[in-house]
């Protein structure tokens, strides 16, 4: 059995506010491999992250992300609503995480909509990680798979994941037809068959969102490649006595 990557949903976000800077950090405190985040484009084109396309379940603000700059994203309150200990996080750049997960972590970069909803996303992306020194490391995932085609066009050398809802015919298939090396699935769909059907075809597999520790245990011994968990510290110290 392979090692089981420890990735963290958003940082470690049952402790800190999703995807910002300190629940990332306490990511890499309780061990995660590698951070999963999500990344929207701001109106001047830089690069946010942040899950939602609107701004009011996360921030103080209202509205959606693309109708404004990095700098007005910058200026809200993105942790306040988790706790008032969190009051005064901001809504990172993708810059900063990749500059906080240098030498640390993995980055698992989630594309949240393609060029036909933000023109130049995927290049964008890829241009950020390379000049953070994270590719080829980081492994870039959609839902929208003409985004990852886009990417591979980009960086060829970029791991890429498909994405999928529900459980699909055929895994492989939807992987080739993405050129993507690995799948991610809600993990209540990933059983042997889909474990079985993705090492034939050569992928990597990956399931979303795993937080109970039995749960866990079964994907563990399923043979995954990585878990992607809101609990990394749970998930560390069940991957220390799986060793």
């Amino acid at each position: 059995m392979g090692r089981v990557l420890n990735i963290a949903h958003r940082g470690a976000s049952a402790h800190a506010p999703e995807n910002t800077l300190p629940a990332f950090e306490a990511a890499l405190e309780a061990g995660a491999d590698a951070l999963e985040l999500d990344v929207h484009m701001a109106a001047d084109g830089d690069l946010a992250v942040i899950h939602d396309s609107t701004l009011q379940r996360t921030t103080n603000g209202r509205g959606l992300v693309r109708a404004r700059t990095l700098a007005e994203l910058k200026r809200l309150d993105a942790g306040a609503w988790f706790g008032p200990a969190f009051g005064g996080a901001t809504v990172p750049a993708l810059t900063e995480v990749v500059a906080l997960a240098r030498g640390r972590a993995r980055l698992f970069v989630e594309i949240k909509g393609g060029s036909d909803f933000y023109p130049g996303i995927e290049s964008a992306v890829v241009r950020c990680l390379k000049e953070g020194g994270a590719l080829p490391d980081a492994v870039l995932m959609s839902f929208d798979h003409s985004a990852l085609l886009a990417v591979r066009d980009a960086a060829p050398e970029a791991e890429t994941a498909a994405l999928l809802e529900g459980r699909p015919v055929d895994p492989p298939g939807m992987a080739a037809a993405a050129r993507a090396g690995a799948l991610a699935l809600g993990y209540r769909l990933v059983t042997a068959r889909e474990r079985a059907l993705t090492a034939a075809a050569g992928l990597r597999l990956y399931a979303w969102t795993v937080d109970e520790e039995a749960e866990m245990r079964r994907l563990v011994e399923l043979g995954l490649d990585g878990i992607i968990t809101n609990y990394p510290a749970r998930l560390r110290r069940l991957l220390r006595g799986a060793a």
